[in-house]
């Protein structure tokens, strides 16, 4: 399912182009979903966190960023909902400044009682000094049968372009849920590929260097 939250910039009675947000929401029952191993997070520790991600017995936030989602065993997850003690946010730092095409964040449980996802995602371009407008996930919490493993999962895009562009830190808040807290499982943060215009402009240059260096 896909829902689309529109935002108009409007000077006077200028309306600059039309930029909407796309949630794209998925769930699947007893097998849990393929992740990436290669995402701009992967393998990160949060320079800054808040809030217990290790209830009863889950792994904590290194299940966020280690690549992968193997099963539904309580140690696979993150426990996050920002009420209580509970799991609030993470903050992570790129190795460098970058275009964000997608975010993908991937939750579930042993059974339903703690698939639900909520979460809002901020942008840095001062490694985490301040942050940009959170950008809202809403509430995901699929009807699923009761007593089977349930996996779900919340991506995050934009359909005039990229995410974000020029940042490089992320913080994701883990919202209310249901009871108490969800399991998350992974976020995938996905590097936006350059666009043919720049690839274009890259080989200009490469070229320009080589005539440079011939007629040296």
């Amino acid at each position: 399912m896909k829902l689309k939250y529109t935002f108009l910039a409007v000077c006077g009675l200028t309306v600059s182009a039309q930029a909407a947000i796309v949630v794209t929401t998925a769930n699947q029952l007893s097998s849990p979903y393929a992740v990436s191993s290669t995402d701009l997070l992967n393998g990160l520790t949060p320079v800054a966190q808040s809030g217990n991600f290790n209830e009863e017995g889950c792994l904590g936030t290194p299940a966020l960023t280690n690549g992968t989602y193997s099963d539904f065993a309580v140690a696979s997850f993150a426990s996050g909902d920002g009420s209580g003690n509970n799991g609030k946010f993470v903050t992570y730092l790129f190795s460098t400044t970058v275009n964000v095409s997608s975010v993908d964040v991937y939750g579930g449980w042993g059974n339903n009682g703690r698939d639900a996802i909520s979460y809002s995602l901020e942008f840095s371009t001062n490694g985490g000094t301040t942050f940009g407008s959170a950008i809202l996930s809403g509430l995901f919490n699929p009807v699923t049968t009761n007593n089977i493993p349930s996996a779900t999962k919340v991506s995050l895009s934009d359909d005039a372009g990229n995410l974000a562009t020029g940042v490089n830190a992320i913080r994701i808040n883990f919202l209310a849920s249901e009871n108490g807290f969800s399991g998350y499982s992974e976020i995938d943060v996905i590097g936006a590929i350059p666009e043919p215009s720049s690839l274009f402009l890259m080989g200009l240059g490469g070229l320009a260097a080589m005539g440079i260096r011939r007629r040296k």
